[in-house]
């Protein structure tokens, strides 16, 4: 440890940095204005302009306040920090943002797990998603949101009970959701002519179920699966672009409904168990 002033209480074996303080060992680097560290618990306190960087990955935490367990390789941060996530053992893999109430970090030479609570954020290039609760493992690299959470990218709207973000080298591959599920197509091209014409309809396309399942692929929205009271709305234009165009509104029920694209367009839509339909 390094400061400007520290005070060493012998016989307490508690050691108080101040000013300046750079704390480090062989796993994090702890700087902040006051670092008391408690030799007997092997734990150390900082305040005052907490920045954590984790030496390994190289992910770096903001805080007022953060407690360091050694002994087990625990962190606890609190109030507001802000988290720049790193993900481990990936090639310019993308980082994420993370702001919470308060943030919880266990790790080893293999795995690292994050518990955020109270007001989550996450922000990504390719992802915002919010809730209330977050558990993040690297090593199977899964990001869990609970309570009440929504989850939004370039083309859809999420919302769940339960959504889980399912992640192959830092690349987003699928997004889980689970429980009053529902998605909304964002990019609609859809004219406002059009909704208007379809009277007491949806203004965009959906997809609802029990559970929801979609699948990325480089272009976007590769497929979408609903299963359990599953219903699904599309628009779809049925003749060239033009001054006067033909639109089509196609309404689903089924037990299981899959959609599946081709780049921005609906491709296929298949309907499996008690299915009906609804086509203008």
């Amino acid at each position: 440890m390094r400061s400007q002033m520290a005070t060493i209480h012998r016989q307490s074996s508690v050691a108080d940095f101040q000013r300046n303080v750079h704390f480090w060992d062989r796993t994090t680097e702890i700087y902040a204005d006051r670092v008391v560290y408690e030799e007997i618990p092997d734990v150390a306190l900082a305040t005052g302009r907490v920045q954590l960087i984790d030496r390994e990955t190289r992910s770096e935490v903001a805080a007022e306040s953060l407690r360091y367990y050694r002994d087990g390789g625990r962190i606890v941060a609190w109030p507001r920090p802000h988290a720049v996530l790193v993900p481990r053992d990936t090639t310019g893999g993308k980082p994420f943002d993370l702001y919470a109430d308060e943030m919880r970090f266990r790790s080893d030479s293999i795995r690292s797990e994050m518990v955020a609570v109270d007001s989550v954020l996450i922000e990504r290039p390719d992802l915002t998603a919010v809730a209330d609760s977050l558990l993040y493992d690297d090593e199977s690299e899964i990001v869990r949101l609970r309570l009440s959470p929504r989850v939004e990218t370039a083309e859809t709207f999420l919302v769940a009970d339960e959504i889980d973000v399912l992640m192959v080298d830092s690349e987003i591959t699928a997004l889980v959701a689970e429980s009053r599920a529902r998605a909304v197509n964002k990019r609609d091209p859809v004219p406002p002519s059009v909704r208007a014409a379809f009277a007491n309809v949806s203004a965009n396309s959906f997809l609802e179920g029990d559970s929801l399942y979609i699948s990325f692929a480089e272009e976007g929205i590769d497929w979408l699966v609903a299963e359990h009271n599953a219903r699904s709305l599309n628009y779809a234009r049925e003749s060239p672009p033009g001054p006067v165009e033909t639109w089509s509104v196609n309404y689903l029920q089924g037990s299981r409904l899959q959609l599946n694209f081709r780049g921005d367009s609906l491709a296929r839509v298949v309907a499996t168990g008690g299915h009906r339909g609804i086509f203008r």
